[in-house]
């Protein structure tokens, strides 16, 4: 899973790297057919925004990093939605990126064994999943002028606070369980990513990108074993950009 969205978000990235080399191949050609021609690309010359604003929607694939299952039990991949308001500011190619995000994470415990149990013999697996309010802070760096048609790179820290977490099992034990009062209320990670904007008009623009994150503090509050347990995800989107 992790290598698809990679290949894919690479795709994306190599897709709009040609669109912008053509673009500004095209420009140069409007440059070279005189003073007419210059005048009439200086009056179409894309107006460059400090603020975009940018909502997007797409797909997390996440696990727990710092923990390993054991006795044969699998731990596996979730995958859930992310969903939000971004905010970039900035009109050179290095700016800011902040904004709001819904987005669910967390991972899945599998191949559990309770042969040995009275109440739920056989096996099963317990799904946790944690839903989180973001706030990326990241700086983005674009390949080309950011006005234009361009990929970029960004990284940076990511603050999430928990607005539920669920564990919930299947097989041999069925059942839910609230299980906030048991994990940190705030979340703090690292993250970097890539992806690529396509300019449509002087205003408006698509963007699709990917990210990964990991978790900087522990996901439970105890543990017995002194296990630190942390969250770690893929996410790829899409969405608009508007500028204003």
């Amino acid at each position: 899973m992790k290598t698809k969205m990679f290949v894919a978000a690479a795709t994306f990235v190599i897709g709009f790297s040609s669109i912008a080399s053509a673009k500004q191949s095209f420009k140069s050609m409007r440059n070279n057919q005189g003073t007419t021609g210059y005048s009439r690309m200086e009056s179409t010359e894309m107006k460059s925004s400090f603020v975009h604003l940018e909502p997007v929607i797409g797909y997390t694939s996440s696990t727990f990093g710092g923990v390993e299952a054991k006795n044969g039990a699998e731990l596996e991949t979730i995958g859930g939605m992310q969903a939000g308001l971004g905010l970039r500011l900035g009109r050179s190619q290095l700016q800011f990126e902040t904004g709001v995000y819904y987005s669910e994470r967390g991972a899945k415990l599998s191949n559990l064994n309770y042969s040995e149990s009275i109440l739920a013999p056989g096996k099963a697996s317990i799904e946790y999943k944690f839903k989180y309010l973001e706030a990326p802070l990241y700086v983005r760096y674009a390949f080309q002028a950011p006005e234009s048609t361009h990929f970029f790179v960004k990284g940076g820290g990511v603050v999430a606070l928990l607005q539920e977490a669920k564990g919930t099992a299947s097989g041999a034990l069925t059942g839910s369980i609230d299980m906030k009062d048991s994990v940190q209320e705030t979340d703090f990670r690292a993250g970097v990513g890539v992806g690529g904007v396509l300019r449509i008009n002087n205003m408006f623009s698509v963007l699709i990108q990917g990210d990964y994150q990991l978790g900087l503090n522990k996901v439970n509050k105890e543990s017995a074993d002194g296990i630190e347990i942390k969250n770690s995800s893929l996410a790829l989107s899409t969405g608009l950009v508007f500028d204003i």
